[in-house]
């Protein structure tokens, strides 16, 4: 079988497909317990195992043959730039290479997780006034309610890519 390498993001040494799967790997985990998020809670979003999750941490599989749509699964989940992943797939200086089809499927499946993550965010925040209007919300919980939601909305438009 022919190791398969790349030129890293300095431009000077080769990575091979094992050190791209472990950088990836560390990546994705110090952002999760960043977050602080279980691997299970990832599984869960990602509709994947837990074993999945565990393996790409470990950087026993992944790397730059991880598919399109597990880059923006993972993206969108922590809430990070498509890019940041690309980067460390050393696939960021080929993604140029992808047709327009592919870099279009990026960006649609990007804009429809954030879309469903404004009409989440503003179905709470519609849920919290009505509770506060009739009375079944405390003010003060409400308040601190919609400041949460309101948050968590401005997250999810914070990136662009």
């Amino acid at each position: 079988m022919v190791q398969q390498s790349w030129v890293d993001e300095t431009g000077g040494n080769s990575l091979s497909e094992q050190q791209i799967r472990e950088n990836l790997g560390t990546f994705l985990r110090s952002i999760r317990k960043k977050r602080g998020y279980k691997s299970s809670e990832v599984a869960r979003a990602l509709n994947k195992s837990v074993q999945y999750v565990c393996d790409i941490e470990m950087g026993r599989r992944g790397g730059s043959h991880l598919a399109p749509e597990s880059i923006v699964a993972w993206a969108n989940y922590l809430n990070i730039p498509i890019s940041s992943i690309t980067k460390r797939q050393n696939i960021d200086s080929r993604l140029d290479m992808l047709d327009e089809k592919a870099r279009s499927y990026f960006r649609i499946v990007r804009n429809k997780a954030r879309a469903a993550k404004l009409r989440e965010g503003m179905s709470e925040l519609s849920r919290i006034v009505a509770g506060m209007r009739d009375g079944s919300i405390d003010t003060g919980v409400g308040i601190d309610g919609l400041e949460k939601t309101i948050v968590k909305i401005a997250q999810s438009l914070e990136y662009s890519r």
